[in-house]
């Protein structure tokens, strides 16, 4: 409380500084372009660097950024002005996946530049914005000690599987299933804005529309925006990178690199698509792979490929190795349907099929021509 006490008498000491310099804020004018007059001013500046604004708010300073080379540097101009009085950290890239994606879609639909709105900063309104700022950190750092001594009604939830699937529902209504030794953690309460969620691991998502609060999953090498459809996400591939398979609908992958450069794509019903482990693009996967489901369904279709790809993707369904003898079995064509099948039965239908041999030893089976 005597804490609060310092804060309160300190702030009735600036407040004479502070309304001063927002008299002059206000009374500063913009340049505008086409008989057009703007809203973009330093305290809405101000407010989207500490993150303050709302969805209108941030699209629209984002549009103004987006309008010209000379607002992004007046911008930056501002933000280390207001870096250097509070010594704020870095702000993050891409953190908040709601405001990633706002980022690209304010980059997708790209406006007319005739309406762009112009700003010019000047040398003695840095020097007011820089004692705001000092006021600001001073008092914003006193309220967070306190602040810290409360603990946020924010409930999480971690929803896991372990040896077995698992499904659930939930409480926006959606239907997530995970595979083993998988996890999916969300809010209890989702935000206003949007559905946020993370994913390690695999699972299956039946999302219930809402164009207005879109869902969101972040995985360990981008994010997924959806606003209702269903789509299958392996964070558990060999080559470490996650992969997207899409039933219905449509879902778009997204990311932000380092240097704040935004990549993204639509991936349609029957599509696939993974993030570059180099570059961090999200990019389409060909061929089109139709197994991908069957840890949901347990349906297997081999449509006339090789055999050695047959296998491969049995290897990855029931943990075990196959292999050839001989070296020209690789490559005979299969074509077969398989639902809730043994990874026995499968074997003894394809040795039946080609009237191969096999020999197993612990997980490993071996095929080969019969003499």
């Amino acid at each position: 409380m005597s804490y609060i006490c310092l804060i309160l008498s300190v702030w009735l000491q600036v407040m004479p500084t502070i309304n001063i310099s927002i008299k002059t804020i206000h009374n500063y004018k913009t340049t505008p372009m086409d008989k057009k007059t703007t809203n973009i001013n330093e305290i809405l500046l101000m407010s989207y660097l500490l993150k303050e604004t709302d969805f209108e708010q941030t699209k629209e300073v984002e549009k103004w950024l987006n309008a010209s080379e000379k607002n992004i540097n007046e911008f930056n101009k501002l933000k280390q002005t207001w870096s250097a009085a509070g010594r704020l950290s870095p702000m993050p890239v891409a953190v908040d996946t709601n405001v990633a994606w706002n980022k690209i879609n304010s980059k997708i639909n790209f406006y007319d530049d005739k309406s762009t709105k112009k700003i010019n900063l000047g040398k003695n309104l840095f020097r007011t914005i820089l004692k705001i700022a000092a006021v600001f950190v001073f008092l914003i750092g006193g309220i967070s000690a306190y602040m810290m001594l409360k603990k946020p009604d924010i409930q999480k939830i971690a929803l896991k599987s372990f040896d077995i699937k698992i499904v659930d529902t939930l409480t926006d209504g959606s239907i997530v299933s995970l595979n083993k030794n998988s996890q999916l953690t969300y809010n209890k309460k989702f935000n206003k804005n949007a559905r946020e969620t993370e994913l390690i691991g695999e699972a299956f998502f039946d999302i219930k529309i809402n164009s207005k609060k879109p869902f969101f999953i972040k995985v360990k090498d981008g994010n997924i925006k959806v606003t209702g459809t269903s789509f299958n996400v392996n964070t558990n591939k060999k080559n470490q990178n996650t992969e997207v398979f899409v039933k219905n609908g449509t879902v778009y992958l997204f990311n932000v690199n380092q240097q704040n450069d935004t990549f993204s794509i639509m991936l349609s019903s029957g599509e696939k698509g993974t993030f570059n482990s180099e570059t961090g693009k999200p990019e389409m996967l060909k061929p089109k792979i139709v197994n991908d489901m069957y840890w949901i369904n347990n349906i297997i279709i081999f449509d006339n490929v090789k055999l050695y790809k047959a296998t491969e993707t049995l290897e990855n369904i029931f943990q075990i190795s196959i292999i050839f003898e001989d070296k020209e079995i690789k490559n005979l064509t299969y074509s077969a349907t398989f639902s809730n099948d043994s990874i026995e039965q499968i074997i003894e239908i394809i040795t039946n099929t080609f009237n191969l041999k096999v020999s197993k030893n612990d997980n490993i089976y071996t095929l080969k021509k019969s003499e």
